[in-house]
């Protein structure tokens, strides 16, 4: 019978297994099987062990073969010790597979941080010095202001499954072989710039997807996410927001423009604030993307998996589509009525 358990790592990035609420250290590991032991062997003399199947575990399940020894009554389970072990393998992850700031991963990672856990966490700045030498261990070069640098560094040519990610490097020349009609891209001024400069000819079209995405990243940032899953009004209005890119886009401006003198302080500071990229997280994001989402989808399609939306999202879009047909007369009630089928 398979035992649910979790994964983390030590300080010195050991294996560490954690199950009904007991650390277990990895001794050593052969073919067939693994032996634990309780993380309290040395410092309580605890001789609690573990035997586990290699072959049928997995991240989230493992087959106990043995289990010698009793817990000491002092080996008492620390929800609030496991809950940090769990947040420092989370901030190492995100800081080795993204290039986010360190108040970034830091944000995002405390953020479900219960209290009592984070009184014992250790100062914020020596976090982040961890953080900041974990940095350089990846071995980044400084990212390119323009298009004269050397090659995008190895790290950045593969994928997370160790496939071949960089197709060609043109050197400075910017894809002289490319024509395309429509692009679709973030909403990143400085690489629409580049784009339109390159291919006077395309179209540069948003994600509607993307856009959802960094309204929500930034509704977390600052830390307004709890008010919108609260405040009906609040979220009502950050909807509207999204709902711009459903208006004939000849009213687009003025109809921002009327939004958001109907928007407080808090959306201002939410909405109306941006963070700018660098060449190096883009292409990060491309293939955290890769890996994450357009992968699963590739393999899912040569399975012949069918496509399927569900329900609730389908009668969302009959709605939107409806409304963007016909629309009402008032910018403001046509936005309105966008906003109530969006989710973000």
């Amino acid at each position: 019978m398979l035992t649910p358990i979790v994964f983390t790592t030590t300080s010195k990035s050991r294996p560490l297994m954690i199950l009904d609420g007991y650390l277990y250290t990895r001794d050593r590991r052969t073919d067939t099987k693994t032996y634990w032991h309780c993380e309290n062997q040395k410092s309580l003399n605890c001789h609690y062990r573990l035997h586990t199947c290699n072959s049928t575990s997995t991240e989230t399940h493992i087959l106990i073969l043995k289990q010698t020894g009793t817990h000491l009554t002092s080996c008492n389970r620390d929800l609030i010790k496991i809950t940090l072990r769990k947040f420092r393998k989370d901030v190492l992850d995100r800081t080795k597979s993204t290039q986010e700031t360190t108040n970034a991963v830091l944000s995002q990672c405390s953020s479900k941080l219960p209290d009592p856990a984070r009184i014992k966490l250790p100062p914020l700045d020596h976090i982040k010095r961890t953080m900041q030498k974990q940095r350089k261990r990846i071995d980044l070069p400084p990212a390119p202001n323009n298009m004269d640098f050397p090659c995008i560094p190895t790290i950045l040519q593969t994928t997370k499954r160790n496939d071949n990610f960089l197709r060609i490097d043109t050197d400075p020349e910017f894809a002289p072989t490319w024509s395309p009609r429509i692009i679709m891209l973030a909403f990143e001024k400085a690489v629409a710039n580049v784009l339109s400069n390159n291919f006077p000819q395309v179209c540069l079209s948003g994600c509607y997807f993307h856009l959802r995405q960094s309204i929500h990243r930034k509704l977390q940032e600052q830390g307004l996410q709890k008010k919108s899953e609260d405040d009906v009004g609040f979220a009502h209005g950050i909807h509207k927001m999204a709902a711009l890119a459903f208006i004939n886009p000849n009213d687009v401006i003025n109809a921002f423009a009327d939004v958001s003198t109907h928007l407080g302080d808090d959306f201002q500071r939410c909405v109306f604030q941006c963070s700018h990229s660098t060449l190096w997280k883009f292409i990060d994001k491309l293939i955290l993307e890769e890996d994450s989402q357009i992968h699963t989808k590739i393999a899912r399609v040569n399975a012949e998996e069918p496509t399927t939306k569900k329900k609730k999202y389908e009668y969302l879009d009959k709605r939107l589509l409806n409304l963007v047909l016909n629309p009402h007369q008032n910018v403001i009630d046509q936005i309105s009525g966008l906003a109530h089928n969006i989710i973000l």
